[in-house]
C-alpha cells in the first residue's frame, strides 16, 4: 500500500468515526479520499504513458528523453545512431545539390554548345561522379 493510499484509508476511518457527529464533514472527507485516490491512479496512468513515449523515442526515433528531476527540466537529444543518421542525412541533401548543379551546367551545355562538346563534358562529370560512362 502506498504512503497515499494508506493516508486515504486513515481519512475514510476518521469520516466514520465523525460521521454521525458531522456528517456533512464525512461526506466531504469521503469525497476527499476519493479524489486523492484517482488523482494517484490518473498520475500513475500517465508515468507509464509517459515512459511509453520515451521508450518510442528512443527505439523508433533515435532521440534521448530524459526527466532531471533537481533541476526540474527534460532533457531531449539525438542518440549516437541519431546523430549517424543526421550526419548520412545532411552528408546526402549536399551530394543532392551538387548533383542538381551539375544536371543544370550539362542541360545548359546540351542545348546551348556543340553535342560533341556535351558528350565530352557529360563523360568528365560522370568520372566525377564514379561512374563509368
Amino acid at each position: 500500500m502506498s504512503m497515499i493510499s494508506a493516508q486515504c484509508a486513515e481519512l475514510r476511518a476518521m469520516a466514520e468515526s465523525v460521521g454521525l457527529a458531522m456528517p456533512q464533514a464525512a461526506t466531504l472527507m469521503m469525497g476527499a479520499a476519493d479524489t486523492i485516490e484517482g488523482l494517484e491512479d490518473e498520475n500513475t496512468r500517465l508515468r507509464e504513458q509517459m515512459e511509453r513515449l520515451v521508450t518510442l523515442l528512443r527505439n523508433d526515433c533515435d532521440i534521448d528523453a530524459s526527466w532531471d528531476g533537481l533541476r526540474r527540466f527534460w532533457s531531449i537529444e539525438l542518440t549516437e545512431g541519431g546523430c549517424l543518421m543526421r550526419d548520412r542525412a545532411c552528408k546526402a541533401e549536399a551530394e543532392n545539390a551538387s548533383l542538381r548543379e551539375l544536371l543544370a551546367e550539362l542541360y545548359d551545355m546540351a542545348w546551348h554548345e556543340c553535342p560533341s562538346a556535351f558528350e565530352a563534358a557529360f563523360a568528365d562529370r560522370m568520372r566525377e561522379l564514379g561512374v563509368d560512362a
